[in-house]
């Protein structure tokens, strides 16, 4: 009986692992047909094995559906991540391209966010720590541009579009023209502005000059006019002397001064030899001479002076009569685009040295006249 039962065991276990070792055949079998990207499952048969077959059928399937579905999500990320790359790069170019900055204001603390472009119009480093418009700003402009935000804040204008002084760290200052946006949540409630900033000091100079050109011409003549238009040229160029002057021989080696404006008020005329001067420049090269800086190392003779400009004036037949001329004690900078607006000056100074000639002839007596 032993035995019997034993041999029974024995068989049972022998048919347990040879059906394991059949079903491990067909699963394999199974996942051999089975298509991973096929929509419609291989058909199962029935029992338990079928049941597997089914399972593993619909996770191939899913598992499909999940790879397609992943790649299909790294193609767009790719494109969208180029397409930034992109935009990025022509945002980027157009910044480095234009003569604007960007700004951006925080609402609630009021500070500001620079770009380069700003922060180099400026003078600012580029590691200054966050800034506000009171820092930057002239006192009065800065009120001015701070009530222009709040018009625009409150819904009352379209946008803030100003122009004001800022203050540089050399204690110069520049003109700009401030113009921005406030962005909004979906309840209107408005939490940053951003905008552009663009320089236009350049614009501002041909301004004050032409301003200058036209109170110097409007009704003064002779002495009068020589006096405006010496003081407008001092106060436009920040000069500490500036004068008009008119040849006394040809060529000329002296010039006669009309008018001369120095330290904020008028002075008496003089005349002065034109040799190891800058005015020998101006009036023998006849164009406009600027030395920017180290005037007197230059020409020992201006000394405390650093800076010159010299325009010469000419008659109608392109003879020289004299010239326009300012000293600086400060470094200036060369401004090319004013050098039309001061031949304007120097046009109208001509005509009026012409005027005052033809007047000191006619009240010459006549040759051969009787004492």
């Amino acid at each position: 009986m032993l035995i019997s039962g034993l041999a029974i065991a024995i068989a049972f276990v022998a048919g347990w692992a040879i059906s394991r070792a059949r079903a491990r055949t067909q699963t394999r079998a199974i996942l051999a047909q089975v298509d991973p990207h096929s929509e419609i499952p291989v058909a199962a048969s029935g029992g338990p094995l079928g049941q597997l077959q089914d399972h593993l059928v619909a996770a191939r399937v899913a598992q499909a559906k999940l790879d397609n579905e992943l790649a299909s999500e790294r193609a767009a990320r790719r494109e969208l991540e180029r397409a930034l790359g992109a935009s990025e790069a022509r945002y980027a170019l157009a910044l480095r391209s234009a003569s604007d900055g960007i700004w951006e204001m925080d609402v609630a603390t009021r500070s500001l966010e620079l770009s380069p472009t700003v922060r180099s119009m400026l003078g600012l480093d580029a590691v200054t720590d966050q800034v506000n418009w009171i820092d930057i700003l002239h006192t009065n402009d800065a009120a001015a541009l701070l009530s222009e935000i709040d018009l625009h804040l409150d819904e009352q204008s379209n946008m803030v579009d100003i122009s004001c002084r800022a203050r540089m760290e050399n204690g110069g200052q520049r003109w700009l023209h401030v113009r921005g946006r406030a962005l909004r949540h979906a309840n209107d409630r408005p939490y940053k502005l951003i905008g552009v900033v663009r320089d236009i000091t350049d614009r501002k100079r041909a301004e004050d000059v032409l301003h200058g050109i036209a109170v110097g011409m409007a009704t003064a003549s002779g002495d009068d006019f020589f006096r405006l238009i010496v003081r407008n040229f001092a106060e436009v160029m920040g000069a500490n002397l500036a004068f008009v002057a008119r040849c006394k021989d040809k060529p000329p080696t002296e010039v006669q001064i009309l008018a001369a404006w120095k330290g904020g008020d008028f002075i008496e005329p003089f005349d002065f030899a034109l040799v190891g001067t800058p005015c020998q420049a101006t009036i023998r090269d006849k164009r406009i001479t600027t030395v920017c800086e180290n005037l007197e190392g230059l020409y020992p003779i201006e000394v405390g002076f650093e800076s010159y400009l010299g325009v010469p004036i000419f008659d109608p037949d392109g003879e020289v009569l004299g010239h326009l001329a300012c000293f600086g004690r400060q470094s200036m900078t060369e401004e090319p685009h004013l050098e039309p607006i001061f031949s304007i000056f120097a046009t109208r100074a001509g005509l009026e040295i012409e005027r005052r000639q033809m007047l000191m002839l006619l009240e010459q007596p006549p040759q051969g006249a009787a004492h």
